[in-house]
């Protein structure tokens, strides 16, 4: 009996030794899987997130040629971002659910204490991916949170330029406007004064003509005056003459019938 006992003590120690080595192995290769599983997780997200970058750019692209709505655009970008994430988060979950089964057998109750020996080992590997999926989960929804707040504040600093830019246009537009107008103005100042000056160059002119008449006025005035009676003195000479002459001849011919 000391030698069966004695052989299962060290069957027993054995076993614990060789369950040890097996759940080291075991752990080891959890955490190995689960790193590896975590950085595929990882590159997915990469991948994804690099892909859907690409299909942005070439949204940015084709922006010049059809008119895409910012609007609408961020939403598809939302659900995507969304989709993605809650494909990463059921694949942690999925990791996180797998657990190493090991089946130890062992006699005189090695089973018992290999089952509990294996559940305290694997407890804390457990919750620490249980644990490492949440603060994934966490990171990549702030992530996710800041690349929309980025995309929302691009397109509205976006928004804000064209806004800007249309009103510089306009106010440039406005501006060439308003100088075309004041050289209009000052071309139109400029004839103006010089149909100013003409005016009062024919105003002048017309004064001068207008004086000028009526001194040639006044000084026909003056002639016709003068030749009137210079007209009706002649007449009264010649009719005076006429009589002297006659009284002469009356005279002269009384002369010669009267005999002396």
């Amino acid at each position: 009996m000391d030698q069966k006992g004695t052989r299962c003590l060290k069957s027993q120690n054995g076993t614990k030794a060789s369950d040890e080595g097996m759940d080291g192995e075991g752990k080891a290769s959890y955490n190995e899987g689960n790193s590896g599983e975590h950085e595929d997780v990882l590159q997915e997200g990469l991948s994804a997130e690099s892909s859907w970058d690409g299909k942005e750019g070439k949204n940015e692209n084709q922006g010049t040629s059809t008119n895409y709505d910012p609007v609408v655009e961020s939403i598809f970008k939302l659900q995507a971002a969304k989709e993605a994430l809650e494909r990463e988060v059921e694949k942690l979950k999925e990791i996180a659910k797998e657990d190493i089964l090991v089946d130890f057998s062992c006699q005189d109750g090695t089973e018992a204490s290999n089952f509990t020996s294996i559940g305290l080992h694997q407890g804390p590997s457990t919750a620490q991916s249980i644990q490492f999926s949440t603060d994934l989960e966490t990171e990549l929804e702030g992530l996710y949170r800041q690349k929309i707040e980025a995309e929302v504040e691009v397109l509205l600093s976006k928004a804000a330029a064209a806004d800007q830019i249309t009103l510089l246009e306009e106010q440039k537009a406005l501006a060439s406007e308003q100088a075309k107008i004041a050289n209009k103005l000052g071309s139109a100042q400029e004839k103006a004064v010089m149909l100013k000056d003409e005016a009062e160059k024919v105003e002048t002119y017309c004064e001068n003509m207008v004086a000028t008449a009526y001194d040639t006025l006044r000084l026909q005035k003056h002639v016709y005056k003068h030749a009137f009676c210079f007209f009706s003195q002649l007449i009264l000479l010649v009719i005076f003459v006429g009589l002297f002459l006659f009284q002469l001849s009356i005279l002269h011919g009384d002369d010669e019938v009267v005999p002396t």
